[in-house]
């Protein structure tokens, strides 16, 4: 991870992508976060019932990735966001890897905002989700501060 980019220093037309494997674990622990038990997520014998055939990830957790991709690679760290839309295209399954590409399309010198338009696809090459993200970069420069230990 690589310190944050500046409003001045971001063009139209820059891109960062972000990877991520999804896991029936982390779907457990969104569940407990969130309190969403839609057995979607969590029954599979329900879901062989339902058109998808599996269990899914909750949508919130691949959406999560919008954010993360704008606070890591594209403007980075010390980025605020100011707002996002997103449609979601397809299922996301346990173990799936989603690429979330991030493109500027914007730029409101005004504000002081990007407009980011982004695209999810999976391992087979179907796009998941896609969408739209204002955020906020740092007036300065920020590296990465580490991560805090998990809570036991």
């Amino acid at each position: 991870m690589e310190r944050s980019r500046t409003f001045e220093e971001i063009r139209l037309g820059d891109r960062a992508s972000l990877v991520r494997t999804w896991t029936e674990s982390e779907t457990a622990r969104c569940a407990r976060l969130i309190g969403d038990a839609n057995p979607l997520h969590l029954d599979e014998a329900y879901c062989q019932t339902t058109r998808f055939g599996r269990r899914i990830v909750h949508g919130v957790l691949t959406a999560s990735m919008i954010p993360t991709l704008a606070g890591t690679c594209l403007p980075g760290p010390g980025t605020i966001g100011a707002g996002f839309s997103i449609e979601y295209v397809a299922p996301v399954f346990f173990a799936d890897t989603v690429t979330l590409t991030g493109t500027v399309v914007g730029k409101d010198p005004t504000r002081h905002r990007i407009t980011l338009e982004v695209v999810g696809v999976n391992q087979r090459g179907e796009v998941v989700l896609r969408g739209r993200a204002t955020v906020v970069p740092p007036r300065r420069p920020a590296s990465p501060a580490p991560l805090p230990p998990e809570a036991g």
